[in-house]
């Protein structure tokens, strides 16, 4: 499986393609189990769940998930506002184009990082200047691709040690 990961501060970060919140949330429930839902969109909409405070296994099964999801999640119960929705940026990503640019085999890829390139930069930037200001747990998105973001490095591990191996459909 393809994967990039990283570090910003103290959060810790998992990108790929090649598997969705569905899969994450059906393989690893224990990575939502008992944190509190902030910010939740749903196919790119805001999403409301009515009395879900903290997520159990029965409210985890309620949320649903398809494409262009994006979830906040805290330790502690929060009054979070006004998030931004990552998701519905199409290939929003983590990655560091700077170097990774350089890495690409294709002429048609680079040619579009180049076009989007100060774009993805500023939405990167803006998305981490979010992240410290909102504090969560996990920011949790999958559009284009699945982004999960922690601060315990060991959620990081469990989804890299779980899919890892796994071939992808």
């Amino acid at each position: 499986m393809e994967y990039n990961t990283g570090r910003n501060d103290s959060f810790y970060w998992f990108e790929t393609h090649e598997i969705s919140l569905g899969q994450l949330v059906k393989e690893l429930p224990e990575l939502f189990l008992q944190k509190h839902p902030v910010s939740l969109y749903f196919d790119g909409a805001p999403v409301k769940l009515e009395s879900v405070e903290v997520i159990d296994s029965r409210a985890l099964n309620k949320i649903p998930t398809d494409n262009h999801d994006q979830w906040i999640l805290t330790k502690e119960k929060s009054q979070i506002t006004n998030t931004t929705d990552f998701v519905n940026f199409t290939y929003f990503s983590l990655v560091d184009w700077d170097t990774e640019i350089n890495t690409l085999q294709s002429d048609d890829d680079r040619k579009f990082i180049e076009l989007y390139f100060n774009e993805r930069k500023k939405l990167k930037e803006q998305f981490w200047k979010e992240i410290e200001e909102i504090n969560p747990f996990n920011f949790i998105s999958d559009g284009s691709k699945l982004i999960f973001v922690t601060r315990d490095k060991g959620e990081v591990e469990k989804i890299r040690n779980t899919f890892a191996n796994q071939v992808q459909p």
